[in-house]
């Protein structure tokens, strides 16, 4: 990716390296639930080597549920990379568990 970087970033054009992190379980059907410090310590590695390497941010995707996003976001702050959440939402618009996408983010 550095190399696509290198060859295509221009004064008009960033070009910027997400490292994606997906969910420790099943994105859409979660069963090994963690609470948030869980999340953090469980997301901390991989999180320490984006932010050790060429990677600009961090982005979880398909995350079901806020205590696992939370982990992420605290382990990317303490790392020092920015990071972008992804929640993984039913047809109502809510998380899997009831959860507003609003709340989520709250």
């Amino acid at each position: 990716m550095v190399a696509v970087r290198e060859k295509y970033e221009t004064a008009d054009t960033v070009v910027i390296i997400g490292g994606s992190i997906g969910p420790r379980d099943d994105g859409y059907k979660p069963e090994q639930l963690m609470n948030s410090d869980q999340a953090e310590a469980y997301h901390s590695l991989q999180v320490n080597a984006f932010a050790a390497s060429a990677v600009d941010m961090v982005d979880a995707v398909t995350m079901s549920y806020v205590e696992e996003a939370v982990g992420i976001a605290r382990a990317c702050k303490k790392a020092g990379i920015p990071s972008v959440i992804s929640f993984t939402l039913e047809t109502d618009g809510k998380l899997q568990n009831g959860v507003t996408l609003g709340e989520a983010i709250e």
